[in-house]
């Protein structure tokens, strides 16, 4: 894993625990040590945005100033995120950690190589 992926992903988790100030010094902390160009981030409830912030600057060898309405390619986040939604659906007694995953999607069974028959979460 790369270190700018694995940085998206420790803003995340620090997102849960930090209020906003202090987030951004602290994401701006880690995009300096790293040379990171461009972390942002968000935190959100259930009803509402916390705060948004975008640091840094687009590229690194350019001036442009990152801004919370830059767009990002999010597909490295996709294992952790399916994670996370797995593991608030196991807290929630909708699935187990030992859910097969042709229980949940049986339509694929039958084309797919039966090796994978018992694949769990």
């Amino acid at each position: 894993m790369s270190k700018h992926y694995l940085h998206t992903s420790i803003f995340s988790l620090i997102s849960i625990f930090a209020n906003s100030q202090s987030l951004k010094s602290s994401a701006d902390s880690i995009r300096s040590r790293y040379q990171v160009p461009e972390p942002a981030y968000v935190v959100a409830s259930s009803d509402r945005i916390v705060d948004i912030q975008a640091i840094g600057k687009k590229r690194l060898d350019i001036i442009s100033i990152a801004t919370s309405n830059d767009q990002f390619y999010l597909v490295s986040n996709t294992k952790g995120i399916t994670g996370m939604i797995a593991a608030l659906l196991v807290s929630q007694h909708k699935i187990e950690w030992n859910t097969s995953f042709f229980s949940i999607f049986p339509n694929p069974k039958a084309a797919s190589n039966n090796t994978y028959s018992g694949t769990t979460l």
